[in-house]
C-alpha cells in the first residue's frame, strides 16, 4: 500500500513525533531539575539530620556525665574531707571513662558559692573562681538549667560545659560541679556517633573563629563573616545552614550554636557535608536522562499507531470503573492491565481504592473504640459519683469491683481483690466478682475448652479458691509491683507467662489482664486483679489511662477521708485543752479555798465569814456551768413567722434601762415591718449577747459620748433583711477579729468565751450571715443578713 504525503497516518506520526520530541525535551528538563533539586535537598536533609543528631548526641553525652556524677557522689559520701571527696569522685569518674573525664575538673561549692575543694587536670584547675561560682549557683535555679541539666561557659577561648548536682556532705548541702572542656576527642566521638564518612568534616568554632576540628584552618583564624556572626549573636539561631567552599571543595555547612548562661552566643559545633559526589552524580544523571529520552523518541515514532489503539480500550475501562468509585461503589474489582501510564493509572486507582477501604475500616474501628471509651468515661463518672469512702475500705472495693464486672459498667469478665495484710506482709485473697454474662453463659464457654471438667473451677469455684490464695509482698511478682509502684500494670497476654506470686493464679485462665492498686498516700490497701477471661478483647492504652485517673481519684478521696478524721480529732483535742485551760483553773482555786475553810478551826462566825468570801467565785462557777449547759444542750429550733422589728424592739426595751444607767445611749431605727421565719427565743439570745458585748466594749472605752445604734433595713432588689449593731467602744485588733467565732476565747475574766460562738451558731441555723468589722479604739459594726419570709425559705 502506497502512503501518500498528505496521508492522515503520516500527519499523525509527524505531529506525534513533534509532540514526543517536545515532550521528551520538557520531561528531560523537568526530570533533570527535579532530580538535581532532590539531590541538593538530600544533601541539605543529611546535613540537617546530622546536626540535629549531633545536638542530641552532645545532650546525651552531658546527661551521661550528669548520671555518672550522681552515682560517684553517692560513693564518696563517707570521705573525711571536701578535698578527699573531690579526689575520690574524680578518680571514680576516670575509672568510668578516662578519655571523657581526664581533662575534667571536679569542684565542691557551698550554697553561697564558696569553693570548698577542687580536683582534676592541673592545667584546667581554677576554671571556677569566687565570682563565677556565685553566678553558677544562681543559674542552677533557672528554668533553662532545669530543662537542660547543664550550661556552657567560655573561659580563655575554650568552651566548658558545667554540670552541677546537689551533694550532701555529712548532712550539709553543697553542690558538686564538673567542668568538661569541648576538645578534639569529643569531636571525634561525635563524628563516630554521626557516622560521617572521610569526606565530611566536623569542627568547633569559638565566637567567629576556628578553634579545632578537621578543616585546614589555624586555631583562632576567622571563619565566619561579620554578617553571619552578627546574625548568630543577635537573632538567637539554634541551627544555621549555608553552602560554602572550603579548601577549594564544595560543602554544605551546618552549625549548632552554643550559648552561655546569659543566652549569649559563644561558639558553634559545625559539620561540613561534602558535595563532591553530588557533582559526579549530576553528570551521570544528565547523561542517563539524555540517552533515555533518545530511546523514547525512537520507540515512540515506530509504534504510535498501535499504541493509540491499545491505549484507548483500557483507558475507557478505567474511566468507567472510576465513575463507579466516584458514585460510592468501593467494592468494584479494578484489573491491572495495559502498559506504561495506563498500567500505572490502573495500579494507582486500585491502590487508592484499597487505601479508601482500609481508611474506612480504620475509621469504623476508631469510632467503635471512641464509643467504647465514651461509655467507659460515663461509667467511671457514674462510679465516682456513686462510690463512698468509708472507714472500712471493703464497701468501696466491692462497689468498684461490681462496676468493673458489670455489663452496664466497664464490662470486664472477672475481678479478684487481694487485701494487703501488714501483719503477714502479704496479699490475701478476699473477694471475687464475675460478670453476670459470663456466669449465664458459662456452659457455652466451658464447652469451647478442650477438657470441660478441668476448666470448670475457673468460674464455679473461683470465689472460694481466691480466699485460699496468699501472695508474698515482693516486687518480684507483678501484683505486689503494681501496689508498690501505685500504678496500673496491664498485659495483653496469658497470665501463666508471668510471675503472679502464687502458682494457683497461673491456673485460673487469666487472659488480657491488669492490676488495679488501692492505696492512699501513706497506706497500702490491696490490689484488684481484673481480666477479660475468654473474651477476645485487648486492653488499650486509653483504657488504662482512664483507669489510672479512677485509681488516683479513689486514692485522693481515701487520703482526704483520713485528713478529715485527723482534723476532727485535732479540733476535739484543741476544744478539750481550751475547756481545761478556761474553767479547771478557776475551779481548782475555788476548791483550794474551800479546803482551807474546811480545815479552819475557828468559831462558826469566822467560818461563815470565810464562806461568804467564796460566794462570788461560786456564783461565777454557777454562771459558767449555766453557759456551758446552754451551749452543749442547744435547744431544738422551732421556726415560726416572726415580726423582726417587734422582736428587736422587745430586746431593746428589755436592755435599755440597764444600759442607760451606765451612761450609754441605745437607739433603734427600722424601715422594715415584714416577717422572717425563725426561732424567736434563740434570736433574742443572740441579739442580747451582741448588745452585751457592745456594752462591755463601751465600758472599757474612755470616750464620753458612748452609744449603740441598731438599724434594720431590707434590700430593694433581693429578699434579704440586714441588721446593723454599731458601737463606738474600744474595738478589736485584727488578731482578735480573726478568732472571734472560736469558743473559749475571751478577753474578760468574767465571761467564758462562748457568747459569739453561740451567736454564730444561731445565725447559721437561720441560714443567715454574720460579719464583724472593727478597728481598735474606734468601734465595732456587726452586720447580720437574714432571709425575708417566703414559703420556701426553710
Amino acid at each position: 500500500m502506497k502512503i501518500r504525503k498528505n496521508s492522515l497516518l503520516i500527519r499523525i506520526v509527524f505531529y506525534n513525533d513533534i509532540a514526543i520530541i517536545l515532550t521528551a525535551i520538557l520531561i528531560t528538563m523537568v526530570l533533570t531539575f527535579i532530580t538535581f533539586r532532590d539531590m541538593e535537598t538530600r544533601v541539605v536533609g543529611v546535613a540537617r539530620d546530622k546536626i540535629v543528631l549531633l545536638a542530641r548526641g552532645y545532650q546525651g553525652y552531658l546527661n551521661k556525665i550528669r548520671d555518672d556524677l550522681y552515682q560517684c557522689s553517692r560513693n564518696a559520701e563517707k570521705s573525711p574531707s571536701y578535698e578527699s571527696a573531690a579526689e575520690d569522685i574524680k578518680e571514680e569518674l576516670n575509672k568510668k571513662n578516662f578519655k571523657n573525664y581526664y581533662d575534667s575538673v571536679i569542684t565542691i561549692l557551698s550554697e553561697n558559692g564558696k569553693i570548698l575543694a577542687e580536683a582534676g587536670n592541673r592545667d584546667a584547675l581554677r576554671t571556677l573562681n569566687e565570682k563565677n561560682s556565685k553566678i553558677l549557683i544562681r543559674n542552677i535555679y533557672k528554668k533553662e538549667y532545669e530543662d537542660m541539666g547543664y550550661y556552657l561557659v567560655k573561659i580563655n577561648n575554650d568552651i566548658y560545659a558545667r554540670i552541677a548536682v546537689p551533694y550532701f556532705f555529712k548532712d550539709k548541702k553543697t553542690y558538686l560541679v564538673v567542668s568538661i572542656p569541648v576538645d578534639i576527642s569529643l569531636l571525634q566521638s561525635l563524628k563516630n556517633f554521626l557516622e560521617l564518612n572521610h569526606r565530611d568534616k566536623i569542627f568547633l568554632l569559638v565566637d567567629d573563629k576556628f578553634d579545632k576540628g578537621e578543616l585546614k584552618y589555624y586555631r583562632g583564624e576567622p571563619f565566619l563573616s561579620q554578617k553571619i556572626y552578627d546574625d548568630l549573636r543577635l537573632r538567637e539561631y539554634k541551627y544555621y545552614y549555608k553552602n560554602r567552599s572550603i579548601d577549594g571543595q564544595p560543602y554544605y555547612m551546618a552549625l549548632y550554636t552554643l550559648s552561655n548562661y546569659n543566652n549569649e552566643y559563644i561558639g558553634s559545633f559545625g559539620i561540613a557535608i561534602s558535595k563532591d559526589n553530588l557533582i559526579k552524580t549530576k553528570t551521570l544523571v544528565s547523561i542517563f536522562v539524555t540517552l533515555l529520552v533518545i530511546v523514547v523518541i525512537i520507540i515512540g515514532s515506530t509504534i504510535t499507531t498501535k499504541i493509540f489503539k491499545k491505549l484507548l480500550l483500557p483507558l475507557a475501562k478505567i474511566a468507567e470503573l472510576a465513575t463507579q468509585v466516584r458514585e460510592g461503589d468501593y467494592e468494584v474489582e479494578i484489573p491491572v492491565e495495559g502498559s506504561g501510564e495506563i498500567r500505572t493509572l490502573s495500579t494507582s486507582l486500585k491502590t487508592m481504592l484499597d487505601k479508601i477501604l482500609s481508611t474506612k475500616k480504620e475509621l469504623e474501628t476508631q469510632n467503635k473504640k471512641l464509643y467504647e471509651n465514651l461509655e467507659r468515661i460515663e461509667s467511671i463518672d457514674k462510679l465516682l459519683i456513686g462510690i463512698h469512702i468509708e472507714e472500712d475500705i471493703s464497701s468501696t472495693v466491692k462497689d468498684l469491683m461490681g462496676a468493673l464486672t458489670s455489663e452496664i459498667g466497664l464490662g470486664y469478665s472477672r475481678a479478684m481483690f487481694f487485701r494487703y495484710s501488714r501483719e503477714r506482709d502479704c496479699l490475701v485473697g478476699e473477694y471475687t466478682y464475675i460478670n453476670s454474662l459470663i456466669e449465664d453463659k458459662k456452659d457455652d464457654i466451658l464447652k469451647e475448652k478442650e477438657s470441660c471438667n478441668g476448666f470448670r473451677f475457673q468460674i464455679e469455684e473461683l470465689k472460694e479458691l481466691v480466699t485460699f490464695m496468699k501472695i508474698p509482698f515482693k516486687r518480684s511478682n507483678i501484683l505486689s509491683q503494681a501496689l508498690m509502684e501505685k500504678k496500673i500494670l496491664y498485659f495483653n497476654d496469658k497470665g501463666y507467662k508471668y510471675d503472679l506470686g502464687n502458682d494457683l493464679l497461673k491456673s485460673i485462665g487469666l487472659n488480657n489482664f491488669f492490676m488495679f492498686p488501692i492505696y492512699n498516700a501513706n497506706r497500702y490497701s490491696g490490689v484488684i486483679l481484673v481480666d477479660y477471661y475468654t473474651r477476645n478483647k485487648k486492653i488499650s492504652l486509653e483504657e488504662v489511662e482512664l483507669l489510672n485517673l479512677l485509681s488516683m481519684n479513689i486514692s485522693v478521696r481515701m487520703q482526704n477521708k483520713i485528713l478529715e478524721e485527723d482534723r476532727i480529732e485535732n479540733e476535739r483535742t484543741l476544744t478539750i485543752e481550751k475547756l481545761a485551760e478556761r474553767f479547771l483553773s478557776v475551779r481548782g482555786e475555788f476548791i483550794e479555798k474551800l479546803h482551807e475553810v474546811y480545815e479552819t478551826k475557828g468559831t462558826p462566825e469566822e467560818i461563815l465569814e470565810k464562806l461568804y468570801t467564796l460566794k462570788p467565785g461560786l456564783e461565777k462557777i454557777q454562771k459558767e456551768n449555766d453557759t456551758l449547759r446552754a451551749y452543749a444542750n442547744f435547744r431544738k429550733r422551732t421556726f415560726e413567722e416572726i415580726h423582726l422589728d417587734t422582736l428587736i424592739q422587745e430586746v431593746v426595751d428589755s436592755q435599755k434601762e440597764k444600759i442607760e444607767k451606765l451612761g450609754i445611749t441605745l437607739s433603734y431605727f427600722s424601715n422594715y415591718t415584714g416577717k422572717i421565719k425563725g426561732d424567736s427565743i434563740n434570736l433574742k439570745k443572740a441579739l442580747v449577747e451582741l448588745i452585751n458585748n457592745s456594752v462591755e466594749a463601751l465600758e472599757r472605752s474612755k470616750k464620753i459620748n458612748k452609744k449603740i445604734n441598731i438599724n434594720i433595713s431590707k434590700s430593694r432588689k433581693i429578699d434579704k433583711i440586714k441588721i446593723q449593731i454599731i458601737d463606738n467602744g474600744i474595738g478589736m485588733t485584727p488578731n482578735q477579729l480573726k478568732c472571734i467565732h472560736q469558743p473559749f476565747i475571751s478577753y474578760s475574766d468574767e465571761t467564758p468565751g462562748l457568747g459569739l460562738s453561740f451567736v454564730h451558731q444561731i445565725i447559721k441555723e437561720h441560714i443567715g450571715v454574720i460579719k464583724f468589722f472593727s478597728k481598735y479604739n474606734e468601734g465595732t459594726e456587726v452586720k447580720i443578713t437574714l432571709n425575708a419570709y417566703k414559703e420556701d425559705n426553710l
